[in-house]
């Protein structure tokens, strides 16, 4: 998208091998040659870190290659990488309006135990259920125990809530979790037939 066309959008789809960084790379050249976009607002982003860092250099060289010595050293600051590249970014760019850290790291997965295990032993909600995990189904399935199998789940919610932005952080989600599932869900996750339907009558309930 280039400075001033919002509407100068083009889609071009194309598989694996069919030359989308070069084209990419083609169409940046120019811009950067006629001086339609300054180098560090491009924006591009790859599947692969092999390709952003070949496409940065093809940019680069293609400036240096046409005498834009100050262009070629502004594309250091140009956002072309991965998808999960440029979200760091943004987030150590944006952070301290966001109250967040100005150097986040990546966690691996000993030290997200841990810290998981720290905050669920602060939570009552979830040391009733650890309490008993046998009574709310979690038993130990061959491969993983009843603890491993609860702290794993406990992971896919907060992982949930969190791709949910600040929709996860909603009050009503808080409230439906106190409630628990309806009945006719906790056992097995089968749906229970109401006593109409065992009856045979199939009536729904007045409104």
């Amino acid at each position: 998208m280039r400075d001033g066309q919002a509407q100068d959008i083009r889609i071009v789809p194309a598989g694996a091998g069919a030359g989308k960084t070069f084209e990419i790379c083609r169409t940046l050249e120019g811009w950067l040659e006629d001086g339609t976009v300054a180098p560090e607002r491009i924006l591009a982003v790859t599947f692969t870190e092999a390709a952003a860092s070949e496409l940065r250099e093809r940019l680069r060289g293609a400036a240096l290659g046409a005498g834009l010595t100050e262009a070629a050293l502004a594309l250091e600051r140009a956002y072309i990488s991965t998808i999960h590249a440029l979200g760091l970014r943004l987030t150590m760019e944006h952070a301290l309006a966001a109250g967040g850290s100005p150097a986040p790291r990546l966690i691996d997965d000993a030290e997200a135990d841990v810290l998981l295990r720290r905050a669920m032993a602060r939570s009552d909600r979830l040391a009733d259920v650890a309490g008993d995990l046998q009574r709310h189904g979690y038993i130990f399935d061959g491969r993983r125990g009843a603890e491993e199998q609860f702290r794993g789940r406990v992971r896919e919610v907060v992982g949930l809530l969190t791709g949910l932005g600040e929709a996860g952080r909603a009050r009503h989600l808080a409230r439906e979790g106190r409630r628990g599932p309806p009945a006719r869900l906790r056992r097995g996750g089968r749906r229970r037939p109401s006593a109409d339907r065992r009856a045979g009558t199939g009536r729904l309930p007045a409104a």
